[in-house]
């Protein structure tokens, strides 16, 4: 019996990590899904003031969608991403002409 309570432990051990292992995998899967979508929304705002560039409320929105966009980038690591969500808010901030900027930061 000595050796079955040093396997039920590892076995115990092993059927608490493979749930918290598959949850983890989930949350990346889920943060990956949220991510694509986001960018995609985020083309689709950018389109839209290049069509409207002194419609404020849709300067906001974009800008709102930019920072969440970091943040998603940030949480699964995806630093180009997170640096294009960067340049294109800083562009966005300095007002002006920002087509050429977000051409650059928010390639298609």
């Amino acid at each position: 019996m000595q050796h079955g309570a040093t396997d039920f432990e590892s076995f115990t051990r092993a059927m608490t990590a493979a749930p918290a292992a598959q949850e983890d995998e989930r949350r990346r899967q889920q943060s990956n899904r949220n991510s694509r979508d986001a960018k995609r929304e985020t083309q689709a705002l950018l389109m839209a003031l290049r069509e409207q560039p002194t419609d404020a409320g849709l300067r906001e929105e974009l800008k709102q969608n930019l920072e969440t966009l970091k943040q998603d980038a940030d949480l699964v690591a995806d630093n180009a991403l997170g640096q294009q969500a960067k340049a294109a808010l800083s562009a966005l901030n300095s007002g002006g002409d920002t087509t050429p900027a977000f051409d650059a930061a928010m390639p298609a």
